[in-house]
């Protein structure tokens, strides 16, 4: 299968039920516009991508923002950072990395990804998740 000029593969990850072998690709035009506007640390952050989607520790459905209602969330309280593979310390002790995600040709395509305080009841959640999504579709065990 081809894939779209505007998609840039990723790698394989989970589907939005846990089960390996999807693949995933970013937005070209995301990347493109994040580096000419920034902000710069978004662009340095994609790095924690191919983490969220491999290993996440929840994956959610149902983003509750308008006209994303189909997209997905991928959490993961990241283990390490792939510029400093020698580093034990997490990125960011305290935080979740989400990466939101849509169908698209071929597989699912990233269209953003942002930090956020990790739900101190639920390791691996954003805080108030139950609020920005409408379900839960896979938990890490």
């Amino acid at each position: 299968m081809a894939i779209p000029s505007d998609q840039i593969p990723i790698g394989d990850g989970l589907d939005p039920s846990g089960n390996p072998g999807a693949s995933f690709f970013i937005d070209r035009t995301e990347l493109d516009i994040i580096q000419q506007d920034g902000p710069e640390w978004k662009l340095e952050d994609a790095r924690f991508i191919a983490e969220a989607v491999q290993e996440p520790d929840a994956i959610f459905e149902g983003l509750l923002r308008p006209r994303q209602e189909n997209s997905l969330c991928y959490s993961v309280r990241v283990t390490h950072d792939p510029n400093e593979p020698e580093s034990q310390a997490l990125p960011r002790y305290g935080y979740v990395f989400l990466v939101f995600a849509r169908l698209g040709v071929g597989g699912f395509v990233v269209f953003d990804w942002e930090w956020r305080e990790e739900d101190a009841d639920h390791p691996g959640h954003p805080t108030g998740w139950p609020d920005d999504f409408e379900r839960r579709s896979w938990l890490k065990t």
